[in-house]
């Protein structure tokens, strides 16, 4: 579900009460989690560091910052030069955790989400020479080159516009669910036990990830029980229930 790049590029959504950010860029240590930037260059999402001055999340945007990590000290007490590529693209896994990623987006045990990807940022040479060590955790909808987004990531998943990030499915190929597709996926239960338990659980799943009675089936996947609402004509969008507008 999520993959983890190099490059970073600052998509966060916005603060609560930041109606204007800065048109200049800010050091790594005073980017603050939902700040958005725009950078659609091939050679500044591959950069190691972010120097792009923020813009507002609900203008074009390619990249989101959803935390701020540490790296291993391993790395961290290397100076005062900062280190080379090799280095750094190997503590990359280490620098930034998945785990706010889920929280951040507004997403439930039951929402499932593709196509957003991490991009770690690191300091400077010259933050670095003077002994910053922060390193940006930001999130971008796409691959190296993704689309503009107008609207932040933050909370994403609880609203009705959610269906450019959810997890869907036309026929065998994975597609996000503003794609025509024929099945949306309504979250992991547990593989144990008859398929006609699995199966049980996957409909109680897709009844609540629906709000409704829907046909459901079970992809058993590495030992996990997917759960995956299924229709029989390709449609656009979500049936996610419990979603508000923006």
């Amino acid at each position: 579900m999520w993959r983890r790049l190099l490059t970073g590029l600052a998509v966060l959504a916005v603060l609560a009460g930041c109606a204007s950010p800065p048109q200049y860029a800010l050091a790594t240590v005073d980017v603050p989690v939902g700040m958005c930037k725009d950078k659609t260059l091939a050679e500044e999402m591959a950069g190691f560091s972010d120097s792009a001055p923020a813009v507002p999340c609900t203008a074009p945007h390619t990249l989101e910052t959803y935390g701020s990590g540490t790296l291993p000290e391993v790395v961290s007490t290397l100076g005062p030069e900062r280190p080379g590529p090799e280095i750094l693209a190997g503590v990359t896994d280490a620098a930034c955790s998945y785990d706010p990623i889920r929280p951040y987006l507004g997403a439930t045990a039951l929402d499932s989400t593709w196509g957003i990807e991490v991009f770690v940022k690191f300091p400077t040479r010259a933050e670095w020479a003077a002994g910053v060590r922060t390193v940006l955790c930001d999130l971008a909808v796409g691959t190296s080159r993704p689309p503009r987004a107008t609207l932040p990531l933050k909370d994403a998943l609880k609203y009705t516009d959610s269906a450019r990030l959810r997890m869907c499915r036309s026929g065998t190929t994975v597609v996000t669910c503003d794609q025509p597709h024929d099945a949306e996926r309504a979250g992991d239960v547990d593989a144990s036990g008859a398929d006609a338990d699995r199966t049980a659980r996957c409909q109680a799943a897709a009844l609540t990830y629906a709000g409704a009675a829907k046909p459901s089936r079970v992809v058993l996947n590495d030992g996990t029980a997917e759960c995956w609402v299924t229709g029989q004509e390709q449609t656009t969008g979500t049936v996610r229930t419990g979603l508000v507008a923006r």
